[in-house]
Formats: structure tokens, sequence, C-alpha cells
């Protein structure tokens, strides 16, 4: 079919006057036809230019570059004319470094929240140690009177002594009864106290109620924005949610759990605001597919392999290797560039390596680049992301309420089994000293028979029992392939991620395969992953209808593990950005131009001045101020931020490797030393009982050979019951550590070094640099000790370096014998502290990239 030169000409006048249109007055795009499908929602808005998805249409709107993100489909639509190159160009990278500031202000109230979190999580520790103990202390003390009145009460019969035998059978009911009164009295009203935050920490952490007005303007924005399909904010269905579940409103302040107020609050109210600050943590991390949904929308994906390249399979070892050889770049680079598909950006970027920095084109390729690695980024955070929620969901809900329920249940059995032979025994001395003997003995006979009762209902809780299971398929039944059909919530890269072999091990086992094999071999997961009714179990498949506490210990042990695994991806993309990106090539963060005058940085945020200063890119930001620099040095600064955003990244990654290591060490030590107090505790009840039985019903027969032989077993069984008490407080220090524990990073933070756990050199620079809401000038390192040395979470002495060796695992002083449960937690503890510390370091990033326009 043949078209007339007439036609042609009237189709290229009509894009000329088109492009006009965008270009003078490029609000014309914002005259969207709403496409509405059967229910009558909005699918997606059809556009001059293309389609743009509602979610990828708010994000625009939230970051102000609605109209930026029509007149680029509009102009890849129709073709953009080399003229109007240079201005595609700016449009695409002004979006891309708004799409990027958004990502950063979410990672920053996620670092916010994070250390809200984790400052929360120390006091709950604290106090829940404090409550264990005393609960502990008057279980002990009731079996050690019990032990040591059991023990004189056949003393003094033996001997004739039937009223001091009555008496002590008096005094121990009256004690039997009165301390575990005063431990349930203490349980009601005890309260944790001090737990407003250092004042030096008030620009982490502040404590007030979590109603999320403390978050980055983009994030608020979105929170009061509206959720597809819905009619109210999403911070007004979040208000909803709370107010159903947990009884708190975002309205009444005081509802929201603050723990600023100098107040002492119930450990209730703690875990509450944990609870709290996990879901409204969760919200904001759902911006992020909003991000990438309208990240994707705006990228070339002309420039980009086919996606039917990823294949998911061993061959694409293969390929990576080839990629390798053909590229030159390292293992971890060529992996991320296969998974990003780059290949011919790389292959373009190669044959431009001695253009002028500020080719059009160069330019452009360099955009398609920090495009693909930021859209990497999202993609894999966005499923690490639903394995956090997850896991989350799991540990602060499902497994507290079960956790604790049995916690309690098992105090309240103690309770009542010593209230219980208390209140008899009180029964049975009054007996005695009236002369009642054989119905003294029989009202012990009923006691101990009613103890046996009791602590065969104790050991049955032992179990924890059974919680219902209402949450969907998770992460792992996705990862097991438990869902019918071929569509997968991960996306193909994550897909094929997981179905790949890692270039760092070196074999051909997918990450799938090798993940397997772990949670089998080191007994990760302590049931059979070979029974598919277990899978679906940890899968939460719609056949699993119940929950105990063992399946979810297994399935946040197996989440860990999973999240874990996305999180190598980020060091891979920090290896492509740095192998292909010019500044890395010349030394990210070089001290240069360190004093600038504040007129060349008058307009630029201090948060954004001491971020350049810690990339090293002061000299570049200077130029932009004052007008020298175009926009390529603008897209160097935005690829040396995303790498130092990349490199925290990796970090903090590398030390949340360390705290699942060891808080699973740490829990399975504490399962371990729970199940043998109760165990003791239980078998010392039931020794109380059926040698109580024994004694008493030799007791009550008029043979006195009998009876002498009934007083000896009560003997016997109070040095048993003091004993048992003694091993039960012994255990309250739990076992050994089960291997050799492994150093971490512990040590970067009081200046040592560690070949295996040693921290960038960006992130050491920014423990070392002074922290501006510091007023007595402290570094990010000294705020971190002064922490631990003031702030009462950590129950060792830091100012010890034997102790810092032994909680950073190092030298001659970490030795078996010391790996005690205590220790591991003070180690967990400050892990989680370094950890969101580190993650802190991206403050001032997003000030610095606003800076850019």
């Amino acid at each position: 079919m043949t078209t007339s030169p007439g036609r042609h000409s009237f189709r290229r006048l009509l894009s000329v006057l088109l492009v006009h249109c965008l270009v003078t007055a490029p609000w014309i795009c914002c005259l969207p036809v709403r496409a509405v499908t059967e229910s009558g929602s909005p699918s997606r808005l059809n556009l001059a230019g293309g389609a743009l998805s509602v979610s990828a249409a708010q994000a625009a709107e939230l970051l102000g570059v609605r109209a930026d993100v029509d007149e680029i489909l509009a102009l890849r639509r129709i073709g953009a004319a080399p003229a109007d190159s240079g201005n595609l160009v700016s449009k695409r990278a002004r979006v891309l470094r708004k799409i990027f500031h958004a990502v950063l202000q979410v990672q920053a109230a996620e670092n916010r929240l994070e250390s809200e979190m984790s400052y929360t999580y120390d006091v709950l520790s604290r106090e829940q140690r404090r409550i264990n103990t005393v609960n502990q202390f008057f279980n002990m003390m009731n079996f050690m009177q019990f032990g040591v009145l059991y023990t004189i009460e056949p003393y003094s019969r033996m001997h004739k002594q039937f009223k001091q035998s009555a008496i002590c059978t008096s005094i121990g009911a009256g004690l039997g009864i009165g301390l575990p009164v005063m431990c349930i009295f203490y349980n009601k009203l005890a309260r944790a106290s001090h737990l407003s935050p250092p004042d030096f920490l008030s620009h982490v952490i502040d404590g007030q109620p979590v109603d999320g007005s403390n978050m980055p303007p983009l994030v608020v924005r979105y929170l009061d924005a509206t959720e597809k399909g819905e009619s109210r904010s999403r911070r007004a269905c979040l208000s909803a949610l709370w107010k159903e579940r947990y009884g708190v409103e975002m309205d009444k302040r005081e509802t929201l759990c603050g723990i600023a107020d100098g107040k002492p609050k119930s450990t209730g109210v703690l875990n509450t605001r944990i609870v709290l600050l996990w879901s409204l943590y969760t919200v904001v991390q759902g911006f992020n597919r909003d991000l990438l949904a309208l990240l994707n929308e705006v990228r070339d994906k002309d420039m980009l392999s086919p996606e039917t390249d990823l294949n998911g399979g061993a061959g694409d070892a293969s390929i990576t290797a080839s990629l390798r050889d053909y590229t030159g770049l390292s293992a971890g680079a060529a992996e991320a560039a296969r998974l990003l598909r780059v290949k011919p950006l790389l292959d373009e970027l190669k044959t431009m390596q001695g253009a002028p920095a500020n080719d059009s084109r160069l330019v452009q390729l360099r955009i398609c680049l920090l495009e693909s690695v930021l859209a990497g980024y999202l993609d894999i955070q966005i499923a690490a992301d639903k394995c956090q929620e997850e896991m989350n969901y799991q540990y602060d809900v499902v497994l507290a309420q079960m956790m604790a329920r049995r916690g309690r249940f098992l105090q309240k059995t103690f309770e009542a089994n010593f209230i219980q032979s208390g209140t008899l025994g009180a029964c049975a001395g009054w007996s005695y000293l009236n002369g009642y003997t054989k119905a003294g003995n029989q009202c012990f006979m009923v006691a101990n028979s009613m103890g046996i009762a009791i602590s065969t209902i104790s050991f049955i809780a032992t179990h924890g029992g059974w919680r219902k299971n209402q949450t969907p398929p998770n992460s792992l039944a996705e990862f097991f392939e438990l869902k019918n059909g071929d569509d997968h919530a991960f996306s193909p890269m994550v897909w094929n991620y997981l179905n790949s072999p890692s270039p760092k091990r070196g074999d051909t086992k997918s990450r799938r395969q090798f993940l397997r094999e772990l949670w089998a071999k080191n007994a990760v997961a302590n049931i059979d992953l070979k029974d598919r009714r277990n899978l679906e179990k940890l899968g939460s498949m719609p056949s699993c209808k119940w929950d105990t506490i063992k399946l979810v210990l297994n399935r946040i042990a197996l989440l860990e593990s999973l999240q874990e695994q996305f999180g190598d991806f980020d060091a891979e993309l920090l290896s492509l950005l740095r192998e292909t990106w010019p500044l890395a090539k010349q030394g990210v963060g070089s001290n240069s131009a360190l004093s600038l005058s504040k007129a060349e940085l008058a307009s630029v945020e201090p948060g954004g001045v001491k971020a350049a200063r810690l990339l090293g890119v002061n000299h570049l930001l200077a130029d932009i101020e004052s007008g020298r620099a175009g926009e390529d040095s603008k897209l160097l600064i935005t690829g040396s931020v995303l790498d130092g955003f990349l490199e925290s990244t990796a970090d903090a990654n590398m030390i949340a490797h360390q705290i699942i290591v060891e808080s699973q060490v740490m829990n399975r030590m504490i399962r371990q030393r729970d199940a043998a107090i109760q165990l003791t505790n239980i078998i010392n009840f039931y020794q109380i009982g059926i040698l109580g039985v024994i004694s008493d019903s030799l007791g009550v027969c008029n043979n006195e050979q009998f009876v002498l032989v009934g007083n000896r077993i009560n003997d016997i069984s109070g040095m048993m019951v003091g004993c048992l008490a003694l091993v039960a407080l012994a255990e309250r220090r739990g076992g050994l550590r089960p291997g050799k524990a492994l150093p971490n990073s512990i040590g970067n933070v009081f200046g040592r070094q560690t070949e295996t756990a040693s921290l960038s050199p960006l992130m050491n620079r920014y423990l070392s640099t002074v922290s501006p809401a510091s007023a007595a000038g402290l570094t990010h390192r000294d705020e971190l000790i002064k922490y631990w040395k003031e702030a009462r979470v950590l129950s060792v002495n830091v100012r010890k370096p034997t102790v810092v060796e032994k909680l950073s695992a190092e030298s001659k002083a970490t030795r078996w014998w010391s790996e005690t449960i205590g220790l591991i937690s003070n180690r967990v503890t400050m892990l989680y502290d370094l950890r969101a510390t580190l993650r802190s370091s991206n403050l001032g990033f997003d000030d610095l990239v606003e800076a850019l326009d």
C-alpha cells in the first residue's frame, strides 16, 4: 500500500505543530480521557503521548513532574526531532532526579521509624528481662521455702515435735499464698521507667506519639493521598485500621503510645508502639511501588535487551560469564548487567569512551544507566520489603501474642499450684494444731493430687497452643511455587535472580536451590522441608488453618534468610555503577575543594552541603550553583549520590546478615533455656505431688514404721525441691553458644578494623563526621558510644576494652564459655543500633539532589 506525498507532508506538519504545543504549552498533555474498567474504576489514563497507570500518575502528581512525564511520553511516541532531543534529555534527567529524591525521602522515613523501633525494642527488652527476673525470683523463693519447711516438718514429726511441725506447715501455707499473690500484683502494676530518649539523640529518636507527622514532605504527601480504589487517604485508612485492631486513633495523640512524656509505661504500650511503627513503616514502603511504576513508564526501553533474555535457569551463568568477558566487568557487575538487560546500553557506552562529557547522546546513555540501576534497586527492594512486612507481622503480632499467652498461662499455672498448695496447707496446719492429724494428711493428699493435675496442664501448655491463621500466602509460597498458574508475585527480574546462580559462589546452583539446601543442612528450619504439607504451612497457604509457635519461628527464620538473599543484589548494583560510571573511577569521596565559601552554596540546605562533602562532589555543586556547569555535572552528582546510597545500603545489608546469624543463635538458646526452666519447675511440682501423695498416704496409717517412711520421703522431697529450685536459678544464665562467633562490625565503631566485617571507607568517614544536630559537637561514632554507655539499654560495660572485644568477637578475648545469651543479646542490640546509624548516613542526600533543580 502506498501513501501520497501530500499525506506525508500533512503528517510532518501535524507533528511539528504538536511538538510546538508540547514545548510552549505542556498543560495540553494534562487533559486526559479517563478509561474506565467494567467495574467502573479507573485503570489507566490515556494521554496524548501514551498510557500512564494510575499509580504512576499519582506518583508523578506527588513529585510535581506530571507535565514533564506527559511531555516525555508524547515526544517519545511521535519521535522527537533532533532539535528536541536536548529538551527530552533535560526532562528525563529532571524526572529521574525527582524519583530518586522521593526514594531518598522514603529511605529517610524508614530510617527514622527504624531508629524509633530499635530504641523501643531496647527498652522493651530491658523491661522484659526485669519482669522475667522478678517472676523467677518469686518462683524460686516459693520453691525454696517449700524445700526448707518440707524438710523441717517431717524432721519435727520424727522427734515428736508435732506442734512445731504444724506451725511450719502454717507458715509455709501462708508464704505459699502470699508470694504468688505478690507476683500477680507486680505483673499487673509493673511499668517501664526512664523511657525518654537521650537529649543528644533527639534529632534521631524523639519518642513522640506514632502519627507520622515527623516524616519527610513527600512521604507526608503520600500518606495524605488517596489509595487506588479507596475514597479515604492512606492516613485515614491506617487510622481506621488502628482503631479497629488496637483501639488507638490518630486524632487522639494520647492514645498513640508516645514514650517521651516522662511517664512509666506498661509492656503492652511498648508492644503496641512497635506494632504501630511497623504498620506505618509498611505503608511508607508502598511508595516505592508507585515510584517504580513511574520510573518504568519514563525509561527508554529501546536501550534494553528483550525481557525474554531473563530465562531463570542454570544457563544464565554462562550468559553472565560471556558478558563479563565481553565487557570486562567483574562477576557481580556482569550479573547485575544481565538482570537489568543493559547490554546494548553498555555496548554503546563503550563506543563513546572518548566523547566529551556534555555530549547529548552520552548524557542520554548515562541517564538510561542510572534509570536502570535505580529501577533494579526498587524492584529487588519491593520484594525485600514484602518479606520484611510478612516477617514483622509474624514476629510482632503472631509470635508475640502466642509467646505472651503461653508465658502468662504457665505463670498462672505455677501461681495456681502455689496458691492451692498454700490454701490446703493452711487447712492442714489448722487440723494438725487442733489434733486432727488424719484430716491434715488428707488435705495434703488432695493438694498434692491437684498439684499433679495442674503440673500436667503446665506440661501440655509448654507446646504453646494454636492460633488461627489469618494471613494470605506469603513470599515463601512464591519461593516454593505453591500457587497454581505461572504468574508470580515476584517480578520477572526478581524471579530470574532467584533462579540464577550467584557469581560470588562460583557454582551452578541457583539461589533457590542453594537456600533450600542451606535451610535443611544448617537446621535453619527444624521441620521437614521435603513434605509439601509443611511447605504449605510455611507459605501460609489456605490449607494451613492453624499456626503454632514452632511453625511461626520456622516461617520467620526462612523469611529472614530470603530477605538477606535479596540484599546481596545491592552490592552487585554498586559494582556495576562503579565500573561503568566516570566519577566512581576517579574516586568518589575525594577531599578536594572542601573549603568553599558560604556564598557559593547559599541556596543549598546544610544537609545537602554535608552530603556533598561526604561524597566529595562539593566542587561540582559549587560549579552548578554558580552557573559554570550544565546537565552533565548534575548527572555526575546524581550518580555519585546513587553510589553513596548503594554503598550505605550494602554496609547495612552486611550488618543485617550479622544480626540474622546472631539472632537465630540467640533465639535458639533462649528457647532451650526457657524450655529447661519450665520443665525443671514442672518436674519440681510433679515430685512434690507424687512424693507428697505417697508420704501422706503412709502418714494416715496406724503403723509407726509406715509413718516413719512417709516422713523420710517428705525429707527427700523437701531437699529435692531446694535442689531443683537452685537448678532452675542456674539455668537462667542459659547454655553456651553452639559454634564459634564470627567477627562483626561493632569493632568499627570503636576504631577497630577486621578483615571480614570492616565497613566501607564512606561509612567509616561518615562515622567520623560531626553530627550537625549535636550541640556538643559529637561525631556519629561518639554519639553511638555515648548512647550505649548512658541509655541503660545494655547490661554490659562498653568502657572496658575486653568487653568490646567480646562483643565484636575479636582476638583471644572471645572464648566459647563467654558466648552467653546475655552477651549475644547485647551484641544484637548494638548491631541494630549501628545499622540504624549507617542507614541514616543518607540524610542530606535528598537535599543535595533537590538542590540540582
